[in-house]
């Protein structure tokens, strides 16, 4: 950093009037670890979200998306799901280890609910073509293992 003292005074100027507060850093140096180490825990002790950028246009159109939703409620960026059934199945289903959308279309149309996927027993799991016992295990400890922090 050339002068950490400006970020420093910069940041103390913010105070905690900001729900959002933004640290947006140019990285022109060769070498720039040692300085990125310092700005990363820079911002994470001011709760600070750091971003890096290598060029001024990049910067640019940081800036301009950051203005273009500054007023605009959390749902306009968030993922959207399709409402049909088989993309919210294929958007839970997925989302255990090694489940493919392949795996999900047998499951759906081998049971046709996630109610029904989730009662199944391994067995009846285990006789989905494409399901081996692996992904059969995986399925069921998904939906019968108790949650552990």
């Amino acid at each position: 950093l050339l002068r950490p003292d400006y970020i420093d005074s910069r940041i103390k100027t913010l105070d905690k009037k900001f729900k959002i507060r933004l640290l947006l850093c140019s990285v022109d140096v060769e070498n720039p670890d040692a300085v990125l180490e310092a700005l990363v825990k820079l911002s994470y002790d001011n709760q600070l979200t750091l971003l890096l950028v290598w060029s001024a246009e990049e910067a640019g159109r940081y800036l301009e998306t950051l203005k273009a939703y500054e007023k605009k409620p959390a749902d306009m960026i968030k993922a959207r799901v399709d409402p049909d059934l088989y993309s919210q199945l294929t958007s839970v289903l997925t989302s255990v280890r090694s489940i493919n959308k392949t795996d999900v279309f047998t499951l759906c149309s081998t049971f046709g609910s996630l109610g029904m996927i989730m009662e199944a027993s391994r067995e009846e799991l285990g006789l989905c073509p494409g399901l081996g016992d692996k992904k059969v295990a995986q399925i069921w400890e998904a939906f019968h293992k108790p949650f552990s922090p």
